[in-house]
């Protein structure tokens, strides 16, 4: 049988093929690159499509992956106790939903430094990792005595706040140092007070002590606290209680927003008042900060209307907490209350402010720290007494108030204590052995 014969008995479909492959051979580079193209991109681009579906039904993921990455680069990872401080990796801790302490510190080392999370995890270290607590023996004063130009008020008020804490608390009162912040003067309101926390920082950092205490001239002990407060290791054992997420732990004030009402401490959203405070060792770096924060940038009023003639310490304070994921506490019960006196602050005669919340509290004054002294007595220039810029009433050593909100512009006055309070003015008809007096606006 001739070829001819061969492919004239092959079938027509076989003779297809066979062409069709000598043609794809032919050819190969022209028909099967341009189709290995084709399907290359189409890979690429349902790949592609695929990862930002997983990206966007998983951000949890791809952001905690990301914080970890950015947190070992800049060496700013969460920081959860020290190991050898740990005694027990094992220990299983409470309430941390069967959590060791192995594991959360784990979990701390994927967390950024600042983080809410990190916040979180580092309240635990009280439990895997407790650290005696070193007694706090050095308290900051501000005062203005001896500062030239200050109101001649001044003069001997940091003598009396020494001689009142003697009073108040006795032979306990040796075992702390009472050291002198002094004040400058600057008519602008609060860029004094400022300044002078600024240069004191300086020393409490030279101390290194756990926390940095500051009164001002005129706060005086409540009698509840003295026994706390005065000794100094009970007072270390009471500070040893400070949530590990403190930012500043306000000991008095007034016009209160609390979170809650917890004890010793209790979270606070807003409040007035600066005669008396502490901050952790810990957040002195970023307590500075805001404080340098207010007298470069100024003051921001309620329509966030910038001015450089007055300085509102709080309101600085409580962004300056959030910004570093913190919290601003307050002592409960309260340690210090403001005797009434000249202020200047506001430039002028005013009167005792507690900051007590409700009548139910009824903290008393100490005997040792109350307005016995006629360089403090709240008079005005004419000669009216008054009260507390709350509706205050004192009965038998008792200091109560119904707290009521308030606002008013202040004068523009020296560096030195930060209350926002109203003028007030005598009510008639008050009862024998109280005085009842309201604020006017």
């Amino acid at each position: 049988m001739t070829r001819n014969d061969i492919r004239r008995s092959e079938s027509p479909q076989r003779v297809v093929l066979t062409s069709l492959a000598q043609l794809l051979l032919r050819w190969r580079y022209v028909i099967l690159v341009p189709i290995a193209l084709v399907y290359l991109s189409t890979l690429v681009f349902l790949t592609s499509r695929q990862n930002n579906l997983d990206v966007a039904n998983q951000p949890n993921f791809y952001a905690q992956k990301r914080k970890y990455t950015e947190a070992r680069i800049s060496r700013s990872e969460c920081s959860f106790c020290k190991e050898e401080n740990i005694p027990n990796l094992d220990l299983v801790v409470p309430q941390a939903g069967g959590n060791t302490c192995r594991s959360i510190q784990l979990m701390a080392a994927s967390e950024m430094k600042g983080s809410d999370k990190c916040a979180i995890l580092q309240k635990e270290e009280r439990v895997c990792c407790p650290r005696s607590y070193s007694p706090t023996k050095t308290i900051f004063v501000i005062s203005l005595q001896g500062t030239p130009g200050a109101h001649e008020s001044n003069q001997g008020r940091l003598d009396l706040f020494k001689e009142k804490w003697r009073m108040a608390c006795g032979s306990d009162s040796d075992s702390t140092n009472i050291e002198h912040c002094p004040a400058a003067f600057d008519k602008r309101r609060g860029y004094g007070l400022t300044l002078a926390w600024i240069m004191c920082l300086w020393r409490a950092r030279q101390l290194d002590e756990e926390v940095a205490i500051f009164l001002e001239d005129d706060a005086r002990l409540f009698e509840n606290s003295t026994q706390e407060f005065c000794d100094v290791d009970k007072r270390g054992e009471l500070l040893s209680k400070l949530p590990s997420d403190t930012f500043l732990a306000f000991l008095g004030g007034h016009t209160w927003s609390y979170e809650d009402s917890a004890v010793p401490y209790r979270r606070v959203r807003n409040s007035y008042g600066t005669y008396g405070f502490l901050v952790p060792r810990n957040s002195i770096d970023d307590f500075y900060a805001a404080l340098k924060h207010g007298l470069i940038h100024g003051s921001k009023d309620r329509k966030q209307n910038v001015h450089h003639n007055s300085l509102d310490p709080e309101p600085n304070f409580y962004r300056a907490a959030r910004e570093h994921h913190k919290k601003i506490y307050a002592f409960n019960p309260l340690v210090v209350w403001h005797e009434g006196g000249y202020s200047n602050t506001w430039g002028k005669t005013r009167g005792d402010i507690t900051g007590l919340e409700t009548q139910k509290q009824g903290i008393k004054v100490s005997s040792g720290m109350s307005n016995t002294n006629k360089r403090s007595v709240t008079k005005s220039r004419d000669g009216v007494d008054y009260s507390s810029t709350l509706r205050l009433r004192t009965t038998k050593g008792v200091i109560e108030e119904e707290q009521e909100s308030m606002h008013l512009q202040p004068l523009a006055s020296g560096g030195g204590g930060s209350h926002s309070q109203p003028e007030i003015k005598k009510e008639g008809g008050s009862r024998e052995g109280e005085e009842v007096l309201e604020r006017t606006e």
